[in-house]
């Protein structure tokens, strides 16, 4: 795991105006963005089938 980010890919950066996410610096990130947008569809796909039943 990343020591700079701790696997979330990226640093949450508090502005004045709200908060920024910025991609981690770390040249050594072993963060996968493919396989992390994948799981997020997934788990968007099981929270629709959930909304489309109990509706």
């Amino acid at each position: 795991m990343c020591k700079t980010c701790h696997g979330e890919g990226g640093l949450t950066v508090q502005q004045s105006w709200g908060v920024e996410f910025v991609p981690c610096p770390d040249s050594h990130c072993g963060f996968d963005k493919v396989k992390a947008w994948q799981e997020t569809l997934a788990t968007l796909d099981r929270l629709m089938a959930k909304v489309k039943v109990t509706a």
